[in-house]
């Protein structure tokens, strides 16, 4: 299985399939800090804080978890 990776390739899929839009994203961290290849990923990161804006995140031991309405 190869490594997902996420580009501004994905809103165009959820301009067609907007039920696809994600309500939660769960992405890799140890201790509230994000792996090195998110934090690489530029793209995504700034998607998340700009455009995604998260009302609750929550800090896990291996994941950290972004919920578009807070829980």
């Amino acid at each position: 299985m190869s490594t997902p990776f996420y580009s501004e390739n994905i809103l165009e899929y959820w301009r067609i399939n907007p039920d696809k839009y994600p309500d939660v994203i769960v992405a890799e961290s140890y201790m509230g800090e994000l792996s090195y290849d998110l934090l690489s990923n530029q793209w995504l990161m700034d998607w998340i804080v700009k455009e995604y804006q998260p009302e609750q995140v929550i800090d896990g031991i291996y994941w950290k978890y972004y919920f578009k309405k807070a829980r």
